[in-house]
């Protein structure tokens, strides 16, 4: 949401409005920011906490 601020070196977390996962785990950083789309839009890079490489399974919940 336009509302949200974040910034390079900002904690991501994840976040469970709908109780589908726990809230509040971290997942990584912010690296680099830029606004698209007339500045609408904002596109993050994300560096992961932990290395991908070593991870066998991961699953990824999005809002329906």
């Amino acid at each position: 949401p336009p509302t949200v601020q974040v910034a390079p070196g900002d904690l991501l977390l994840t976040g469970a409005p709908l109780g589908l996962f726990p809230d509040g785990i971290p997942v990584g950083r912010v690296e680099r920011l830029e606004r698209v789309q007339g500045g609408l839009k904002l596109r993050g890079w994300v560096k992961p906490l932990v290395e991908l490489s070593l991870l066998e399974e991961v699953i990824v919940l999005r809002p329906l």
